[in-house]
């Protein structure tokens, strides 16, 4: 066998280097399979959402919950960490979780939409 050495009843990998002790709690990144990798791991939290019966939104790991009140905003924040922490370990990161106002959305999408269109019949002028 050229890539590997049988011993015994194992096989070692010459070269082979060992997954660090480091454990990430995030979703996968990457390209090629990484969305569809995205997809699969957020979809226990999708459910989550569902049964709670919150308005949302997701695009591989960006998630948009929508709520009528910021109390409840607040509120949906934390619930949807604990559906993370219960489902997959997985952790939100404050520098990349804000609430916003309906318009402060809006203009945050329209501004997306212009600098990062899914392809030009999306572009937004």
């Amino acid at each position: 066998m050229p890539d590997s050495q049988r011993t015994g009843s194992q096989f070692t990998v010459p070269n082979f280097v060992p997954f660090p002790q480091k454990v990430s709690r995030g979703v996968p990144v990457g390209p090629h399979a990484a969305r569809l990798l995205a997809e699969i791991a957020m979809n226990p939290e999708d459910r989550g959402l569902v049964l709670q019966g919150r308005p949302f939104c997701r695009y591989v790991d960006d998630v948009h919950i929508f709520c009528t009140a910021r109390e409840d905003a607040e509120f949906a924040i934390y619930e949807f960490a604990g559906i993370l922490d219960q489902q997959q370990r997985l952790t939100l990161h404050k520098q990349n979780s804000e609430l916003l106002e309906m318009e402060e959305f809006r203009a945050a999408a329209k501004a997306h939409l212009v600098d990062s269109p899914l392809n030009d019949e999306k572009r937004v002028s």
